[in-house]
């Protein structure tokens, strides 16, 4: 734990430098609030911290935000957006990030983005990836309990299964090549597969003959390196690796 602390506070203070101003991303999250409180102990002055803020209860986190911006003594700076901004903002995050997006993330991340901007920041630091290096997203948690050598408490199984949602719709036998490769399949691959499965109505005739027969999981692994990385790790590491070295680089850090 300590050499993790002293790893994370070293990454922090080393992204400081600039030659502008640097400010911090604060979601009232827990990835986001370390990024922050590491950050005021390390910068000359106080951090302005941009936060979005939501009309509506259930989704907003500005409070937290604010509670958390007050004890680092950053300057706090929410930006508030509603649902139609969402809404009008869509095609341009689209544009801006040149990748579809499952939700709204991207769009807050594009709002949140244009308004730091407009105040005048080129440089930000960020909570992105601390999922990726922890195992937080609720998939990586169905990879350690449900591929766990060691056995896990049914309860504790049953928990996890019940807490998150996994989409099954694609035919499993499309995953087998991957079960073989890897011995199981990740809960994020398995999920993705099903997801893209249902973009196939929105997609031109013409592309999906041009991949008719195309081996995607064959492309997705060549570029991995399987028997050095990946062979004789845990289940939930082999998950960890290939979400990081794929959808973290390619999806998450194009998109948010």
């Amino acid at each position: 734990a300590e050499e993790f602390r002293q790893t994370f506070e070293e990454a922090v203070r080393l992204r400081l430098r600039a030659d502008v101003p640097v400010g911090c991303y604060l979601s009232g999250g827990i990835d986001s609030c370390a990024v922050l409180g590491l950050a005021a102990r390390h910068h000359q002055g106080p951090v302005r911290a941009f936060t979005l803020t939501f009309d509506r209860p259930e989704y907003d986190e500005g409070e937290i935000a604010k509670e958390m911006a007050a004890k680092a003594e950053a300057e706090f700076f929410p930006i508030p957006i509603r649902q139609d901004d969402l809404a009008d903002g869509f095609c341009d995050a689209i544009l801006q990030s040149e990748t579809l997006c499952v939700n709204a993330h991207g769009v807050a991340k594009y709002l949140l983005s244009r308004a730091v901007r407009k105040a005048g920041y080129k440089v930000v630091l960020t909570g992105e990836g601390s999922d990726e290096i922890l195992g937080g997203y609720l998939h990586f948690r169905r990879d350690m309990v449900g591929h766990n050598g060691n056995g896990t408490r049914p309860n504790v199984a049953a928990a996890v299964s019940q807490s998150a949602v996994f989409s099954r719709n694609g035919n499993g036998r499309d995953l087998d090549g991957v079960r073989r490769l890897l011995g199981f399949v990740p809960g994020w691959m398995e999920t993705s597969f099903a997801l893209s499965a249902k973009m196939h109505a929105v997609l031109s005739r013409e592309f999906l003959n041009s991949y008719a027969g195309h081996d995607r999981f064959r492309s997705f692994f060549n570029d991995i390196d399987v028997a050095g990385q990946l062979a004789g790790r845990e289940p939930l590491n082999q998950s960890l690796y290939l979400w990081a070295k794929t959808r973290l680089p390619n999806y998450l850090l194009v998109l948010l």
